[in-house]
């Protein structure tokens, strides 16, 4: 009887720890399809504004850049947009972005280094700032193969936390635990 014990003791653990590696690597999968998914988003609403953008910015248009922004931000996922030059200067920012992060900070992540022939590059990260995850994304803004500057949008990261959170721990939204509980309980 004690062997038994012992053995069941031992095989409850390893699925125990299976389960446990198994809820892990669910997590980053998910979160990797959820940076994707914003990376994604950010392309298509810049693409779609492009023409718009570049027609604005070389007219200098700063009003019209600003309209631009306010309307991709109306996505409700993307909680705020920026325009930034090619020297780190800002064109238009829209209300709700985070002041700290600056058109100079960000133009190294996605203008070449000095002296190089490398393309301008599309970047992107996930902050986690005092309301939640901030995921960056910022992508090259190219007329005719001159760099006119950047823009950059947040996205509001909060939607895929709560995801996470409900893939991991389905049984306590669903009360499908209790049930099965219950229905356990009742059968044995």
């Amino acid at each position: 009887m004690c062997r038994a014990l012992r053995f069941i003791l031992i095989v409850i653990a390893g699925l125990a720890a299976l389960a446990a590696g198994a809820a892990w690597i669910a997590s980053r999968t998910m979160h990797r399809w959820s940076e994707r998914d914003v990376a994604l988003s950010s392309e298509l609403a810049i693409t779609g504004a492009r023409q718009a953008l570049v027609a604005a910015w070389r007219r200098d248009d700063g009003a019209g850049v600003q309209a631009l922004l306010d309307e991709i931000a109306r996505d409700e996922r993307i909680m705020a947009a920026a325009a930034c030059r090619a020297d780190g200067g800002r064109v238009a920012v829209t209300h709700h972005y985070p002041a700290h992060l600056t058109c100079r900070e960000l133009l190294e992540r996605v203008r070449p280094d000095p002296g190089s022939t490398d393309a301008w590059r599309d970047w992107g990260t996930t902050l986690p700032l005092p309301g939640g995850a901030v995921h960056l994304s910022a992508q090259p803004l190219v007329d005719a193969g001159d760099a006119l500057g950047f823009v950059v949008l947040a996205h509001d990261m909060r939607y895929a936390e709560r995801r996470e959170v409900s893939t991991r721990a389905p049984g306590r939204r669903s009360g499908c635990g209790r049930r099965c509980h219950a229905t356990c309980a009742a059968s044995g």
